[in-house]
């Protein structure tokens, strides 16, 4: 794509609620997060796989939201898989090739993401408010579809564009995140946060900014990007490319060019008051330069800061040295040669005390689970539900739990999912969940029948409440997820 086609895609796909990507982005960092302190419990984890699964979850609730089901979802990572092995090996088009099956992948995820496409269109006819980047792209397509055809506007046409945005947005972002994964990044805490970051906020972490564009400095994910001359281009006075000729600058080594001890890994260059990305743009190249700079890179930054304050406020991480663990790996982009191996642990103290006794059930409905299926995300875009009910193995007849809410504070909206933090108070009689969400809103929910749980939690975080909330599930026996 070039010109004025490629100038109009960075209009339509720019996010007009970063708040709302920002807001699923921490959720699903947080999700994932939690997953690899468990794993990590006894031994160290290699993080590169973990990396690509989070920012593979991650860019398809982003670009594609509700339109990719729980099944497609599952159905696009084996596809996508076949395409990054095909990716790394010869173009040898046979079959039961890497390369076939690679090919025959994308031809799958395009025509899924074609579909995606299809049903975004109607919702955005429909007048349904946009919830992912598809929507905001196809509500200004709808628009112009009703005057003339633009160009590149067909349902496998945007699909192709979309795998292309999915691809950036997955191996490019695992890696910077890997290289993420290093002791001055630890600094970067706030143990007093209360809240999801928000996009003003996000604005403000200067100096997680600077962290994360030396990060891809210093390793950008992609150290080749090929070209092709669109012009004859006078490289030196000696010499001039012609047009037509597929050039392959090297990323990775304009990084180590101009700046100053360019081998040093140094956020502090990108302060306001050195402004090195300014003062050495010609070499700052990680994202291209110009008019085709690449589409995803506020996208990309913003993954990248979020990532870097939430890991370094939730745990604390160790990584493992031996001989040559942060050489370089392509696979394709680049990554440790490790997979970056580390040891994790939670930073913030639960102060949680949880007793289970008997057969108690409490279920924690996971978001990726049902609730990315969902039309719309509403405001807050989290939603934990606390189900719990139990049953007594006694001579007496078991007596069915009730379910009855007790709005506390202003009603939740119709369709509104909530980020909520649990608190369980139980007796033989009455279990009581108290939840708060990140608005203040608090829902208290009572359950007759008894669930003998008892809980004490006073933790000021959410994302430590999560994490407690969450504990509560793992020490019941029996974990259920009701449809």
């Amino acid at each position: 794509m070039m010109g004025q086609d490629h100038k109009d895609l960075r209009r339509r796909i720019a996010p007009k609620a970063l708040s709302t990507y920002t807001s699923l982005q921490q959720i699903i960092i947080l999700d994932h997060i939690r997953k690899w302190e468990r794993l990590s419990e006894k031994k160290p984890i290699a993080l590169r796989i973990l990396a690509r699964d989070m920012n593979l979850e991650t860019s398809q609730t982003v670009f594609v939201g509700p339109y990719l089901g729980r099944e497609a979802r599952e159905r696009f990572k084996v596809d996508y898989d076949l395409f990054n092995v095909g990716l790394m090996k010869l173009p040898i088009d046979f079959p039961g090739t890497a390369f076939r099956n690679a090919r025959l992948g994308v031809d799958r995820l395009v025509k899924t993401l074609a579909v995606c496409v299809d049903r975004s269109k109607d919702s955005m006819r429909n007048g349904v408010e946009p919830s992912c980047l598809i929507d905001f792209w196809m509500q200004e397509t709808v628009k112009e579809l009703t005057s003339v055809t633009p160009p590149n506007s067909s349902d496998v046409e945007i699909g192709s564009y979309l795998f292309d945005l999915l691809f950036a947005a997955q191996d490019a972002s695992t890696s910077s995140l890997l290289w993420a994964v290093r002791v001055e990044v630890e600094s970067i805490w706030s143990p007093k946060s209360d809240s999801l970051i928000s996009s003003e906020q996000l604005g403000q972490m200067k100096y997680t900014h600077a962290v994360a564009r030396e990060v891809v400095r210093y390793r950008p994910p992609s150290t080749v990007v090929p070209h092709i001359a669109a012009e004859d281009f006078p490289l030196t006075e000696s010499y001039t490319i012609p047009k037509g000729t597929i050039v392959f600058p090297s990323v990775y080594e304009s990084s180590f060019q101009g700046f100053s001890d360019p081998n040093r890994f140094d956020p502090e260059r990108f302060s306001e008051e050195r402004q090195e990305d300014r003062v050495f743009k010609r070499n700052y190249l990680t994202f291209g330069a110009g008019a085709h700079q690449c589409l995803g890179q506020r996208y990309a930054l913003n993954h990248l800061v979020l990532f870097i304050a939430m890991f370094a406020t939730l745990l604390d991480f160790k990584r493992h040295r031996t001989d040559g663990c942060d050489d370089i790996a392509y696979v394709p982009t680049i990554c440790p040669k490790d997979d970056c191996l580390v040891s994790l642990s939670r930073r913030i103290d639960k102060r949680l005390n949880v007793e289970v006794e008997g057969d108690s059930w409490a279920v924690i409905s996971a978001l990726k689970d049902k609730e990315l299926c969902l039309a719309s995300y509403g405001d807050i875009i989290m939603d934990i539900q606390l189900l719990a009910c139990s049953f007594q193995r006694s001579r007496r007849k078991t007596r069915e739990p009730k379910e009855e809410n007790v709005t506390l504070g202003p009603a939740v909206r119709e369709g509104e999912q909530v980020f909520g933090v649990a608190h369980i108070f139980a007796s033989f009689n009455d279990t009581f969940i108290h939840v708060t969400d990140l608005s203040g809103r608090e829902t208290l929910v009572r359950i007759t029948g008894g669930m003998k749980v008892k809980a004490d939690r006073d933790e000021s975080s959410p994302y430590a409440a999560m994490l407690a909330a969450q504990d509560v599930s793992q020490r019941c026996k029996v974990i259920v997820c009701f449809p």
